[in-house]
């Protein structure tokens, strides 16, 4: 993986809906190399090249403080740029929590990003969970690069269950094995049930593979964008000429030009 440079620094959006840790997060992310904005704007989240979405409380609050950014988020996502969750963040991306049936609340719908839901730790255990716990990782993603077998620090009571094991990267155990990271099929959905800005030299890898990863995805879109320019450019060169000497119009559906026909003349005709 490419990992960022001052030429290229890493824009991240960390999403400002009231309930995160805004101070600590933007200090890990800093110190990871990004350059950070607390926004609510969903604008910024389009110009950015990750958004972080943190997150500390229950999740029908979080869900209805970001409700008005719903869209710009699922947008970001689905247009397959990075989406980092951490704590609540991370439960927010998937489809529904028990957390609000168990306040007598009523179901509330996540971002339903990673499809799944989040339940509660078996009564019996103290709740939350809370303290240093290892990560073990069980799938490959560039977030969890070099951190499998360290300890992460964790604070929460509820837990992911995604209805697709695969969407599991790594897993800790609290009597019984949760997931401690998620991702979805494509890769660029992503959370951390830990907070890694409080996760000392493991918090801060997993924050720097982060930036990494979106300067990777930075650096490969502006390659796709030149190499699209330069096949543009080539495909004007390729042009057939008609009988009279001049080109005629591309059929190529991926060409979305319009092209010159000469006239008889010489002189230039109309635009197609």
């Amino acid at each position: 993986m490419r990992t960022s440079s001052p030429d290229q620094s890493v824009s991240v959006a960390l999403v400002d809906y009231g309930l995160g840790n805004l101070r600590s997060a933007t200090r890990g992310l800093e110190r990871a190399g990004a350059h950070v904005e607390i926004t609510d704007d969903p604008d910024a989240f389009a110009a950015a090249d990750g958004v972080v979405l943190p997150g500390v409380g229950a999740f029908r609050e979080g869900m209805e403080n970001a409700g008005p950014l719903r869209e710009a988020l699922t947008d970001h996502a689905a247009a397959g740029r990075p989406l980092f969750g951490i704590c609540l963040g991370m439960q927010m991306l998937l489809t529904s929590s028990e957390e609000a049936d168990h306040d007598g609340e009523g179901e509330v719908t996540g971002l339903d990003l990673i499809p799944g839901g989040n339940v509660r730790f078996d009564v019996g255990r103290k709740i939350p969970h809370m303290g240093w716990n290892n990560l073990n990782v069980s799938r490959d993603h560039p977030l969890v690069d070099g951190v499998d077998g360290e300890y992460a620090y964790f604070i929460h009571s509820y837990y992911a269950v995604p209805d697709d094991t695969a969407a599991v990267v790594t897993t800790s155990n609290y009597d019984v094995d949760f997931p401690a990271v998620v991702a979805n099929e494509e890769g660029n959905v992503f959370g951390t049930q830990f907070h890694p800005e409080k996760s000392g030299e493991t918090g801060l890898r997993i924050l720097r593979n982060f930036v990494d990863y979106c300067a990777d995805r930075k650096w490969r879109a502006r390659l796709c964008l030149r190499q699209s320019r330069d096949e543009h450019r080539r495909s004007l060169h390729c042009l057939p000429r008609d009988s009279n000497g001049g080109q005629t119009r591309c059929t190529d559906p991926r060409v979305t030009y319009s092209s010159y026909q000469d006239s008889r003349d010489g002189t230039p005709g109309r635009r197609f």
